[in-house]
Parts: structure tokens; sequence; C-alpha cells
């Protein structure tokens, strides 16, 4: 279980900001399905080049979160974590009403 979910119950339950940002490190940054992907054959070579450009673009948020959690406070942190539960449900609404593009 991840996004919008995770980030209501960390908000709900007023979970400190450096906690969440570690557990969502773990989660999402490190990816160790990858390793179950591997090894079953869901993730072969050619995904390859693909994983990697998600990994250095994860690592580049990481570093900007990084720096910006260290100029933000709990109140703050909690009212950026609210946006972007609205924003991720904005999308999903969007994606089921099928305006995505695809």
């Amino acid at each position: 279980m991840g996004g919008p979910p995770l980030m209501l119950l960390y908000e709900k339950l007023h979970i400190k900001k450096d906690t969440v940002r570690g557990c969502n490190a773990v989660l999402s940054v490190l990816q160790f399905r990858v390793i179950a992907y591997a090894l079953t054959g869901i993730f072969t070579r050619e995904d390859l080049l693909l994983y990697v450009a998600v990994s250095v673009a994860g690592l580049s948020g990481l570093c900007l979160g990084s720096h910006l959690a260290a100029r933000m406070d709990q109140a703050t942190f909690s009212r950026v974590l609210v946006g972007l539960m609205l924003l991720c449900c904005a999308l999903l609404f969007a994606s089921s009403a099928g305006l995505t593009g695809r």
C-alpha cells in the first residue's frame, strides 16, 4: 500500500515529517520489489535502462525533498501533504474520466 492512503494515514496520526520521509524513501526509492521481479522474469534486461532512469529521477527528488524539508516546519509539511493528497485525488478522477489522453 502506498500513495494517498498512506499519506492520509500519516496526516491523521500526526506522524513527524522525518518519519514520513524515511518510510517513503525505503518504500519508494529503494524498490525492493525489483529483485523479486528480476528473479521471476517480470523484470528483464530491456527494462534496465528505464529502471535506472526512474531511479535517478527518484534519487533527485529525494535530494530536492531533503533540501525543502529542512526549511519546512511540521505545520507546513502537513499542509503540503494534504495538497498532495488532493492532487492525487484529482488526477485519479481525471484518469477514471478518460482525461489522461489515452
